[in-house]
């Protein structure tokens, strides 16, 4: 199993952050890795949504799908990535502080089979995509507000 965490302070409050991230038709517009993303269900997103994304990693094409498993606006949200045989639990979870957010972004990836030899290299990947992301959605709410 894969664990990536990491945490980013924004200046703007949890709700705005909250809805960036917890709509993901939003990524196209601020995530450096997604080039196309939408819904399978009608918003507003709740529990239970589904949707899709298509982004790179490591300069792959990957198409996933996204349920929402849980979410409390602007506290947390959770959704399950699947793409191919590959599972992973992403979940953003919103804390109030004087300047604005912290955001806590946290993946888990559950790899089976041969993929497993793969780990250490997708882990290093995954965290640093994952810090990019947080860095260019933190200067994208900078310069919308």
């Amino acid at each position: 199993m894969i664990k990536v965490e990491h945490q980013i302070e924004i200046e703007a409050s949890p709700e705005e952050v909250f809805d960036l991230l917890a709509d993901h038709t939003e990524f196209p517009k601020w995530h450096p890795f997604i080039e196309e993303a939408g819904l399978y269900d009608k918003k507003p997103i709740r529990p239970g949504s589904k949707g899709f994304a298509k982004g790179k990693f490591k300069g792959r094409v990957i198409e996933n799908d996204i349920v929402y498993e849980r979410f409390d606006r602007p506290k947390f949200v959770i959704g399950d990535i699947t793409f191919g045989n590959v599972i992973a639990t992403i979940s953003n979870e919103f804390v109030s502080i004087p300047k604005g957010t912290r955001v806590i972004y946290r993946v888990e990836v559950k790899l089976e089979g041969l993929m497993q030899l793969s780990e250490p290299f997708i882990k290093s990947g995954l965290s640093e995509q994952v810090k990019e992301t947080l860095k260019v959605l933190n200067e994208y709410i900078t310069e919308n507000k």
